[in-house]
């Protein structure tokens, strides 16, 4: 499912009954956690090495 920014912006500082993880391609994911916080978070590959920022 895609991350739109309708989506961002409706679950942004809303409660949520659990933490919701939304992926989307190239890597690319968002949490939702149950205080309505957002976070971003970025998975690549370095030398063949998997890690995320």
């Amino acid at each position: 499912m895609a991350i739109t920014d309708s989506w961002l912006r409706s679950t942004n500082g809303k409660p949520q009954e659990k933490m919701i993880t939304k992926s989307d391609r190239d890597g690319l994911s968002v949490r939702v956690t149950s205080k309505g916080k957002i976070i971003f978070q970025l998975r690549y590959r370095w030398n063949g090495k998997g890690g995320s920022n």
